[in-house]
């Protein structure tokens, strides 16, 4: 049914996700030997999304809205190089939201999540004078921690997937 490896699947992977999805949303593939999970509420992105959020500790009821302005700034159409207006609005919206995050950290700081440990911390600046970050550097720091981790754990799953597949002894 499903061969990640085809060119059926490279010409067009959403046809077999869909597909996978209401047939097999926990697929077995014997020819390679994985598991392929097709609900979202399963996949990469969504869990490299909840642990990075956690680590900033986003509330959980902004945990999607945070993966949904991730997913839209990074999203391009084949051939696309800028990012569309869509984008730009997701990272106008995540800044803002960022913003009112940190204000609320410097009124009330946590003692674990990355936000708070961020402005904790000091650094030595070009001048070698000592300080801490700017709300600005803490909410660049947390929106590109998100896209990173979002695109980087997607596909170093998908890449060990596919390395594993081609290298069985190594699983042991």
């Amino acid at each position: 049914m499903f061969d990640p490896f085809s060119q059926e699947f490279f010409d067009d992977p959403y046809k077999f996700y869909r597909c996978m999805r209401t047939e097999a949303p926990v697929y077995h593939c014997d020819q390679y030997d994985f598991d392929a999970l097709t609900r979202d509420e399963d996949v990469a992105t969504q869990f490299a999304v909840e642990v990075i959020t956690a680590m900033l500790g986003i509330p959980e009821d902004h945990v999607q809205q945070v993966r949904l302005w991730t997913d839209t700034s990074l999203h391009r159409e084949p051939g696309q190089i800028e990012m569309a207006e869509r984008g730009r609005q997701a990272i106008t919206e995540s800044t803002a939201y960022f913003y009112d995050v940190v204000q609320q950290r410097r009124a009330q700081p946590g003692e674990s999540d990355l936000f708070s440990l961020l402005m904790a911390a000091e650094i030595e600046r070009e001048d070698g004078g000592i300080t801490g970050l700017s709300d600005f550097e803490i909410m660049g720091f947390a929106s590109q921690l998100g896209g990173a981790g979002a695109e980087t754990v997607t596909k170093l799953l998908a890449s060990a997937g596919y390395l594993f597949a081609r290298h069985p002894d190594q699983w042991a």
